[in-house]
């Protein structure tokens, strides 16, 4: 993810812009990288492709996996009601995400730049981003220039685990009998 509205699989990236506040522009860039020796599109023919959200009986499309993911958002309706929400252990990255959005935007109330902001008109630079599986230019194989890295437990995992966990949400949740979790709220 790039915050704080871009996300990046292998060779596309989704920008979500808000356009209102039940409307979101929601645009999937896919790119490729010429092999060698192949001629790469002069960008004057670029494909472009609107595709439905419903089907011609009416049924949200779920067809494909951005059809599922769009179908999640349509029957949340316009504006979901997060005062009725239950968020629990598996909902820790939508937990982590608010508050970021939430500390980024007090940054800016306060006169401050917010994550992400590179401001140095003198860097000509390409930063090169970690993707799994993702064939990079000039590497062979996927991984690129990340490829050596060793894999290492996500920081979320880390802060679940329960040692050590800086927010009380986090701890681990006590064990309760069956009869126990159903009365849980």
């Amino acid at each position: 993810m790039l915050f704080p509205n871009i996300l990046r699989v292998g060779n596309t990236l989704q920008f979500r812009v808000p356009v209102d506040d039940v409307t979101t522009l929601h645009v999937r860039y896919e790119y490729y990288h010429p092999e060698d020796g192949q001629i790469a599109n002069s960008g004057l023919d670029v494909d472009y492709e609107e595709r439905p959200l419903y089907d011609e009986d009416g049924r949200i499309k779920r067809d494909y996996v951005m059809g599922q993911d769009m179908a999640a958002w349509v029957i949340q309706g316009p504006i979901s009601d997060r005062t009725t929400e239950h968020l629990g252990v598996a909902d820790v990255g939508i937990i982590m995400y608010r508050r970021m959005l939430d500390e980024q935007a007090r940054v800016v109330e306060e006169g401050g730049e917010p994550l992400n902001i590179h401001r140095d008109p003198t860097a000509n630079e390409i930063i090169v981003l970690p993707c799994e599986y993702f064939p990079y230019p000039g590497y062979e194989g996927t991984g690129g220039p990340f490829k050596d890295q060793p894999v290492r437990e996500p920081d979320v995992m880390a802060i679940l685990s329960g040692d050590g966990a800086a927010r009380n949400e986090f701890q681990k949740a006590p064990k309760m009998s069956g009869e126990e979790r159903y009365a849980f709220k």
